[in-house]
């Protein structure tokens, strides 16, 4: 099962665009994704897609207290987008006091490497005076916007230039008569991309439904990450009664996708019940939970490199966490049952059988 997918598309004409959004996609480069998982810190999270309908949408007070006090005070301009030295050397300042991890250019992080934009991107761009102090990049479709990059100079952090271009890009929506502005995803458990929701009145897209639904509505017990773990904790449980040692961890390569991988190969799960975990030398033993299936799945994989070194320089885990940071090719996959018996059942067949091989 992939839990993030990737497509690679040579155009995007506008209704395209909006078709892509209105299944859960979004823009990455000059590619266009959807994913289930976010991991930060070490720590998995599940993501939820999320748009603001624009047919009834009216700004809040508060909402417009703010856009007019930036109007008063810098100058707006809103116009096809182009990469420049001074939007650069912003995006540097930007950089350099975000928390978290940011791609090394503006150009990098829109094109990756290449020159060609296949999609119509705008940008609203906030002076002061012939001073530019925050710009957004967004795209168009034929009824709908994305949203996909807000950048402010620190020092004018105070006239919160962030919310204010996001608020912007969804005026400019508004006089396009647009139906829909896709600001991304949202993670539950994990503020930081809180925000989006103080837009307006969201939806969430519904993965397995495949529909949008008010976020009101939105359960956070019902996450993908949160059955997942609840299935593989009920195993473990099982397993421990039984003396048969494991260990819940998270494999970040699981997104095969953005590493070139090849899925029908590679461990493509991002939570992972290993089985005798401190006994092993090349070969790994463990359970997954398939929620297409809604069944266990027993895996056997082999260690194909170790990527230690990455991580220690991009992830900065939580030492609480386990991670695999072995590359993982599987070697043996099948589904288990929906059952922590029929699963401990199985996996004992398959053991008993390579004994004999």
């Amino acid at each position: 099962m992939m839990f993030t997918e990737r497509h690679l598309p040579q155009q995007m004409p506008p209704k395209r665009l909006d078709d892509y959004l209105a299944e859960g996609w979004y823009r990455s480069g000059q590619s266009v994704f959807t994913c289930n998982f976010l991991l930060k810190e070490g720590n998995l999270y599940s993501v939820v897609w999320t748009r603001l309908p624009l047919h009834d949408f009216a700004f809040r007070r508060g909402q417009r207290k703010l856009m007019n006090k930036v109007k008063k005070r810098f100058d707006i301009v809103i116009r096809p987008e182009e990469i420049t030295s001074e939007k650069e050397e912003l995006y540097q300042i930007y950089r350099e006091d975000f928390k978290g991890n940011l791609a090394s250019s503006l150009r990098s992080s829109l094109f990756d490497g290449g020159k060609k934009n296949i999609y119509n991107t705008w940008e609203i761009c906030v002076y002061d005076a012939d001073k530019l102090v925050a710009f957004s990049i967004f795209d168009l479709g034929a009824d709908s916007v994305q949203s996909i990059k807000a950048v402010y100079d620190p020092d004018y952090k105070n006239y919160s230039l962030g919310y204010f271009t996001m608020l912007a890009e969804i005026e400019y929506s508004l006089q396009r008569d647009d139906s829909y502005y896709y600001p991304g995803y949202v993670v539950p458990g994990y503020p930081a991309f809180d925000y989006k929701l103080r837009a307006g009145v969201m939806q969430y897209f519904r993965t397995e439904e495949r529909d949008w639904r008010p976020y009101t509505e939105f359960d956070p017990t019902t996450s993908l990450r949160k059955i997942m773990q609840e299935k593989l904790e009920t195993l473990q449980q099982a397993l421990g009664r039984r003396g048969i040692p494991t260990r819940m961890s998270i494999y970040p390569l699981y997104e095969t996708v953005f590493w070139n991988l090849e899925s029908r190969y590679h461990l493509t799960y991002p939570l992972v019940l290993q089985i005798y975990p401190d006994f092993h030398l090349n070969n790994h033993l463990m359970y997954v939970y398939d929620p297409e299936n809604l069944q266990y799945r027993f895996l056997s994989c082999n260690s194909l490199q170790d990527v230690t070194e990455y991580f220690t320089h991009h992830l900065q885990p939580d030492p609480k966490v386990s991670l695999i940071t072995d590359l993982l090719g599987m070697s043996d996959s099948f589904l288990a049952g929906n059952s922590p018996k029929e699963a401990i059942y199985r996996m004992k067949l398959w053991m008993s059988r390579q004994m004999f091989l």
